[in-house]
């Protein structure tokens, strides 16, 4: 779907003194105004109605056979994204499912909601109130409600999977795994789950089932014809996912070498102006899946050293996911890889066998920041933090990047930087967020002008099934700082991506496991692929978002690329 982008100058900066404003908030929302509110009501009814009756009448044949049914009927609100009213999701009428963006120009989505039998008329009664009554103020009942919507409709399959374009690539009868996300409502029966399971000889294993608060997730494995009917069999179901397994990447070296001779073979890259700086350890540019977007020429170090190559083995998995982002993803969507059309520049800010004082942070800071941009790169990302953080108040790397990015008003800079990572030993398994709140954002992390970049997660099926993740899907990563402790209004990370996931069984504790972590590049073309994650790993895949938006509108500002 293509969307227009607000477009700021870049010569709109002006150095000033700043007074942080303690409260506000912006302005209500403006929601459609009807002059005749009951046809606008009697025309929703009629919609509902109709959408109601049709997801009922493709259950009557299942009942005719002795078939579990949904009992209920999923539905598509379409609505303005701004106006998504709340009271779609309440315990006596619909639950919402999902929020899906419409295939259109517009700022409008699809809420899908869950309406079980027992609760149909729940919206009849809702739109006659918001046609007949007002509230004490002389608005009209329910107007958050009803005003927004502007469609209703019977729920397809396509929209309760994760992308409409990844189904439709699905084959009708190839068996494969998909991730099934049911919620967790007041009337969440495992038994009837299993029945329908079983009844559509959908493969699954209940005692490996993921449990969550508001979710359980099912590792199940059907085909795309038997998935097209589970609506009509089941209720609240959340969310379909093809099952990715990054494992099946790195499983020896020879694999990591097979499927990257694969991947090589299918990219393309296109000829682009549009290149990110990668601040790191330098990268292995010789790698199969770099080469053509990281010359000699686009290659330096801020620090002195020998050479600009990676020898820590992070610069060039940076590189990997800001370049072509999680490489599990591109093994399953074979055939349909994107064509690569931004490329990359390196700048080494450190190395294994090199200390740099503390005082000298800012400098090589600035001067990274410098070399990068002469080599065309006015987008950087930066995942190397320190472990100074002091309740957000400025260092002298924080105040250098401050200043590099404003570049003397210019502000023609974009640098993305990661919040920084909980190391695995301070995780509290059995509260992660109280971890995430207590481990404050890194230096130079707290810096107003950089954009700093968090992790949260949606993997959430480890290689072991006796393990499970302690993050719940599209949960806060456990190892993203926050923050939360900060004394101050300010709230970073101001941006997350995909992290990955801690894995827990009561043999091994806390651990990464492989399957939730995201596959890169590594420095070692003996085995060229491995995992990687953490805000690392959020902080390139944010820089690769980057690159896409300015290569989708090359006029566009740093400042509008950061908004």
């Amino acid at each position: 779907m293509h969307k227009k982008h607000f477009f700021l100058g870049n010569q709109i900066a002006e150095n000033k003194g700043f007074t942080p404003q303690l409260q506000g908030g912006g302005s209500p929302a403006e929601f459609p105004q009807y002059d005749n509110r009951r046809a606008h009501a009697d025309a929703l009814k009629q919609q509902y109605a109709n959408a109601f009756a049709n997801a009922i009448n493709e259950q009557e044949p299942l009942l005719q056979y002795g078939q579990h049914t949904a009992d209920g009927a999923y539905l598509d609100f379409t609505v303005p994204q701004n106006m998504i009213p709340s009271s779609l999701d309440t315990q006596r009428g619909a639950r919402i499912m999902k929020i899906h963006k419409k295939d259109s120009e517009d700022d409008n989505v699809d809420v899908t909601v869950f309406v079980s039998n027992k609760h149909k008329d729940w919206f009849d009664k809702k739109a006659d109130k918001f046609a007949t009554a007002e509230t004490e103020k002389k608005k009209p009942c329910n107007e958050s409600l009803i005003a927004p919507i502007q469609g209703i409709s019977s729920t397809k399959i396509e929209s309760l999977f994760e992308s409409k374009d990844e189904y439709e690539a699905l084959g009708p009868a190839e068996e494969m795994g998909f991730e099934l996300w049911i919620c967790k409502t007041d009337d969440y029966n495992i038994n009837d789950i299993q029945i329908v399971l079983d009844d559509l000889s959908i493969k699954y294993q209940i005692e490996q089932r993921l449990q969550f608060a508001d979710v359980d997730v099912f590792l199940i494995t059907t085909n795309k014809t038997v998935l097209a009917q589970l609506p009509y069999h089941m209720a609240n179901i959340s969310e379909i996912r093809r099952y990715k397994q990054p494992s099946i990447l790195t499983e020896s070296s020879e694999v990591s070498r097979e499927w990257t001779d694969i991947l090589a073979n299918e990219l393309q890259f296109e000829e682009s102006d549009v290149h990110i700086g990668i601040l790191d350890s330098g990268v292995n540019n010789a790698h199969p899946l770099i080469v053509q977007a990281l010359p000699d020429s686009r290659m330096s170090t801020a620090i002195n050293v020998q050479d600009n190559l990676d020898h820590i083995d992070h610069g060039t998995g940076m590189a990997g996911l800001v370049l072509i982002g999680d490489l599990t993803k591109l093994a399953y969507d074979r055939g349909n890889l994107p064509v690569v059309q931004h490329n990359l520049a390196s700048v080494k800010i450190v190395d294994a066998n090199y200390s740099t004082a503390p005082s000298f942070y800012g400098a090589v800071i600035e001067d990274a920041i410098s070399q990068s941009q002469d080599m065309g790169a006015d987008i950087d990302c930066m995942a190397v933090t320190d472990s100074i953080s002091d309740d957000g108040k400025p260092t002298s790397s924080s105040a250098a990047l401050d200043e590099s990015i404003y570049h003397s008003g210019e502000c023609d800079r974009l640098v993305l930087v990661s919040a920084g990572n909980i190391y695995q030993d301070d995780v509290d398994a059995t509260n992660y967020i109280k971890s995430c709140k207590a481990n404050a954002i890194n230096s130079p992390a707290q810096a107003w002008n950089a954009l700093t970049v968090g992790a949260y997660t949606e993997l959430s099926i480890p290689a072991d099934k006796t393990a499970k993740g302690i993050a719940p899907p599209k949960g806060v990563s456990p190892y993203s700082c926050t923050s939360f402790s900060w004394h101050e209004e300010r709230v970073k990370p101001e941006i997350v991506m995909e992290g990955g996931n801690l894995a827990y069984s009561p043999s091994m504790g806390l651990y990464p496991d492989e399957d939730l972590c995201l596959i890169t590049t590594s420095n070692d073309l003996r085995s060229p692929l491995e995992t990687f994650n953490a805000t690392s790993a959020a902080t390139a895949l944010a820089a690769r978002l980057a690159a896409k938006i300015k290569v989708e509108n090359p006029n566009l500002s740093m400042l509008s690329i950061r908004a």
